[in-house]
């Protein structure tokens, strides 16, 4: 009898073994597309990229209600991708987290707020200035149950 359950439990053990290795195998291959897309992939980009680059720290102009505000603004850039967040100290509303992209000297991005209740949602877009790098251009927000348009100017910071 046991010459008879051998040939069973070997195709059981062989199976286990390629289910293992299949399992295994399309880990590894999630793992590696991860580390391609998270790391090496914006790596690659930022490295050849020949494009404009920003500066890591802004401070954003613009006028509300008639009041000359501030922002500061804090950004990585990763090729044609961009991240950061803004900091608006003065209106007490907190910081907000913004992504974009910068194709062509113009920056186009959205933002949410992270500071502030109820959350706030926005997008903005920017020109880089020829042969300089600041930015100008509008953002869009809503205030008050009434979307609003602001002319916004991004000034690097001197350190």
């Amino acid at each position: 009898m046991t010459s008879q359950a051998n040939p069973i439990y070997s195709w059981l053990a062989s199976l286990t073994g390629k289910v293992t290795m299949s399992v295994a195998s399309a880990v590894a291959l999630f793992l590696i597309g991860r580390f391609w897309k998270s790391v090496l992939r914006p790596w690659l980009e930022s490295f050849f990229y020949r494009g404009a680059r920003l500066a890591s720290t802004y401070v954003g102009e613009f006028t509300f209600q008639g009041k000359q505000c501030n922002d500061l603004i804090h950004l990585k850039q990763w090729a044609y991708k961009v991240t950061g967040d803004m900091t608006f100290p003065a209106g007490g509303q907190g910081t907000y987290e913004f992504e974009g992209t910068f194709l062509n000297n113009v920056l186009r991005g959205t933002f949410n707020g992270t500071g502030t209740d109820p959350k706030t949602q926005g997008s903005f877009q920017l020109v880089m200035v020829p042969g300089q790098r600041e930015l100008q251009g509008w953002f869009l927000d809503q205030h008050e149950g009434k979307i609003i348009a602001l002319e916004y100017k991004w000034r690097p910071k001197s350190d």
